[in-house]
């Protein structure tokens, strides 16, 4: 069994206000840097247009919701890594 799926049931996770702040400012420079609105980011994201403003206001996420914003960033400065290359 998956120890972050217990019975179909995924555990709330209690973050910090630091990780949460750190997680909201690579956000806001991701949403700076591509020029996307921040509902953009959270459909892309995670299929919730509110997700940036949720978590503005301290709203609890999911393991589950952390990883798949966290893959998205991943994947979108690989995605960038070469044409910032191209433009140097």
């Amino acid at each position: 069994m998956n120890p972050i799926d217990v019975g179909g049931y995924v555990p709330l996770l209690s973050i910090s206000m630091d990780t949460q702040s750190s997680l909201l400012a690579e956000i806001e420079r991701h949403i700076e840097r591509t020029g996307i609105a921040e509902t953009t980011f959270g459909r892309l994201a995670v299929n919730d247009g509110k997700f940036v403003s949720r978590l503005r206001a301290e709203a609890n996420m999911t393991i589950k919701t952390i990883a798949k914003v966290r893959q998205y960033l991943d994947a979108q400065q690989i995605v960038a890594a070469p044409q910032e290359e191209q433009a140097a």
